[in-house]
C-alpha cells in the first residue's frame, strides 16, 4: 500500500488511489524537543547534577574543566549547558560499547569508534559519587549489541506505509521475532519523518509492558535502515481473521471481550500522552494465544499537550478517518475514540458503516462529514448507544476511552479479568496453527530486507541527515538513542507507573 505526504485537504485530489496517509508535522507541534535528541530527552532520567566535564583524546586533554549539567537516560550522556538552561543540549553521546574508568572522584569514559581515544572526563565532589555515576553506566553500556547478522530472515509476513516486516529467528537465543524495517532514506529525509520515526520507537517503548501493545524485544540501526524487533504475533491479524470467519464478522459477545483488550491499549497511550491515529483490523495482531496486540505504531505521535494535547496533521486510514480530521481542523486523543467506534461496528457487522461499492473518495468524506448511520439486528440497545456516543460528529461530545470502559455496553466485562488475558473472544474453528499459516506470504515473496551497501547511496544520506545532526564518528546517519534492549530499559524500573498487568 503506497503511503504519501498530504499538507491539506485539498491535496486528495493528487492521490486518488491511495487509501492511507502519512502525517505531517510542524515544529510547533514537535515542541522544544529536536530530531537529534528527541528519544533520550523523553527516556526516563537515571541520575543529575552539576559535574565538572571536559573532553578528552588519549592522555592529552583537549580543554578545561568546565562546570555542566548532565544527565543519564536513554542509553546517553546528555550535557546541558548548566542547571537553568536544562534545555540547552550542548552534547548527547551513547553510552553503549564505551569504556570507564573510576578513580580519584572521577569518571573517565572511552567512547567506541574510529577515533578510539575519544572520550569525556568527568568529575564528581566525592569518590561515592562517582562510583555511582560509575555503576550506572556500565550497566547502561552493557545492553546486547544487535545487529542485522544477529538473525536469520525466515519470511516476509507484512508491508506498510512505513516499513516492511519479516520473521526471523535470534541466531542466539533460537526466538522468533517480528522484525520492522524502516529504509533511513525516508525515515531520515527531513526532520518531520525523523519525528515520525522518534514518536513509533518512543511509543514502543513506554508501552513495554502492557498487555496489548506489542511488545519491543530490540531496536538497532545500521548506516541505511532502521530496525524494531518485536515479539512475533503467529494468529495473524484482525483483518485476516474477520475475512476468515462466516460473512466477515463476529458475535457481539466476542467482538466486546475483544474490543475490551483495545480499550486499554488505547486508554495507556492517551494516558502518556499518545495518538495512536491508525487504529484499523490490519494493525490489531493476534497472538499465539488469542489476544489482540496493537501494532505498527508508525503514525502514532506524542502529542506536546499530553491526552490535551492538540495537532492538525492529516493521516490514516480513510475509512476510519474522523470528521475533524477529514475537514483538516485541530483534533486529540478522541480521533481514536471515533476509530474504536468504526472498529466495533466493523466487527459486528462486517462492514464499516461509511462504506459503500464504488463509492469516491469524496463520497466517503462526505458521509464521514455528514451520513448518517443504519444499524441492523446484529446490534443490541447497549451496543447502538455505545456507538452513537463515539461515531458522533461533535469531539467534545465523543466518549474517551474512559467514558468507553464506564458505558453500560461494558457492564459485564470484569476489566481485571481483561488485562489478565481471560477472555477467550476468538472462534475455535478459526483459530490457525502457529506460524505463517495465518499470513498471505505469496503476495511477499520479492520482499527483501534491502541493506544497501551502495557508496553513491549512503553519501547522499549523510549529506541530507547532516542538515539535523552534527556529523561524528558515534552518530553518523543515526538517530541518538535509537538502539534498545528491553532487559535493559529505563522504563521498566517503573513499569508499574504504566501497566497494571505484564504479558502473560
Amino acid at each position: 500500500m503506497d503511503v504519501m505526504e498530504l499538507q491539506s485537504v485539498e491535496a486528495l485530489a493528487a492521490v486518488r488511489e491511495n487509501k492511507t496517509l502519512v502525517a505531517t508535522t510542524t515544529q510547533e507541534e514537535w515542541g522544544d524537543l529536536d530530531a537529534r535528541n528527541a528519544l533520550v530527552r523523553r527516556a526516563p532520567l537515571v541520575l543529575s547534577g552539576e559535574v565538572l566535564v571536559r573532553s578528552r583524546a588519549g592522555m592529552e586533554r583537549l580543554a578545561p574543566l568546565k562546570r555542566r549539567w548532565i544527565e543519564l537516560r536513554g542509553g546517553a550522556i546528555i550535557i546541558c549547558r548548566d542547571a537553568k538552561e536544562r534545555g540547552q543540549v550542548l552534547q548527547v553521546e551513547e553510552v553503549q560499547g564505551a569504556l570507564f574508568k573510576c578513580k580519584a572522584a572521577k569518571v573517565i569514559v572511552s567512547f567506541a569508534g574510529k577515533r578510539k581515544s575519544r572520550g569525556l572526563e568527568l568529575r564528581f565532589d566525592s569518590q561515592q559519587t562517582a562510583e555511582r555515576w560509575h555503576a550506572e553506566l556500565e550497566d547502561m553500556a552493557s545492553s546486547r549489541v544487535v545487529k542485522l547478522d544477529d538473525f536469520e530472515v525466515i519470511s516476509p509476513i507484512g508491508k506498510g506505509g512505513s516499513g516492511r516486516v519479516f520473521l526471523v529467528r535470534d541466531k542466539v537465543t533460537q526466538e522468533l521475532f517480528a522484525l520492522k524495517v524502516i529504509g533511513k532514506w525516508d525515515a531520515l529525509e527531513s526532520a518531520t519523518a525523523t519525528r515520525h520515526a522518534v514518536d513509533e520507537r518512543f511509543a514502543l517503548e513506554i508501552g513495554q509492558n502492557h498487555p496489548f501493545i506489542m511488545k519491543l524485544v530490540y531496536a538497532f540501526q545500521s548506516e541505511t535502515n532502521l530496525f524494531l524487533v518485536s515479539e512475533f504475533c503467529g494468529g495473524g491479524d484482525l483483518h485476516s481473521y474477520l475475512r476468515r470467519v462466516a460473512r466477515h464478522h463476529m458475535s457481539e459477545q466476542s467482538a466486546k471481550y475483544m474490543l475490551a483488550e483495545v480499550v486499554l491499549a488505547l486508554e495507556f497511550l492517551h494516558e502518556h500522552g499518545i495518538v495512536y491515529r491508525d487504529l484499523k483490523p490490519e494493525n490489531l495482531l493476534i497472538s499465539s494465544d488469542g489476544h489482540v496486540v496493537l501494532g505498527d505504531f508508525g503514525l502514532a505521535k506524542k502529542l506536546a499537550g499530553g491526552s490535551f494535547g492538540r495537532t492538525h496533521s492529516f493521516c490514516g486510514t480513510r475509512e476510519f478517518l474522523s470528521p475533524e480530521v477529514v475537514s483538516g481542523t485541530q483534533y486529540g486523543v478522541k480521533v481514536d475514540s471515533w476509530a474504536f467506534g468504526i472498529l466495533m461496528y466493523r466487527a459486528i457487522a462486517g462492514y464499516t458503516p461509511f462504506f459503500r461499492p464504488n463509492q469516491s473518495r469524496a463520497d466517503l468524506f462526505r458521509r464521514i462529514r455528514s451520513g448518517e448511520i443504519t444499524y441492523g439486528p446484529r446490534f443490541s440497545p447497549e451496543a447502538v448507544s455505545l456507538l452513537t456516543q463515539v461515531i458522533t460528529k461533535t469531539e467534545q461530545e465523543r466518549l474517551s476511552m474512559v467514558e468507553i470502559k464506564a458505558h453500560p455496553f461494558f457492564a459485564d466485562v470484569d476489566w481485571d479479568k481483561v488485562r489478565a488475558r481471560g477472555y477467550d473472544w476468538r472462534d475455535p474453528e478459526m483459530v490457525h496453527s502457529e506460524g505463517l499459516s495465518n499470513f498471505n506470504v505469496d503476495k511477499l515473496r520479492d520482499l527483501s530486507v534491502g541493506e544497501s551497501q551502495d557508496s553513491d547511496f549512503l553519501s547522499k544520506l549523510s549529506a541530507g541527515f547532516s542538515e539535523m545532526l552534527p556529523i561524528t564518528d558515534s552518530n553518523q546517519n543515526n538517530i541518538i538513542g535509537y538502539g534498545y534492549d528491553s532487559r535493559k530499559s529505563s522504563w521498566s524500573r517503573n513499569s508499574s507507573r504504566f501497566s497494571s498487568s505484564s504479558r502473560a
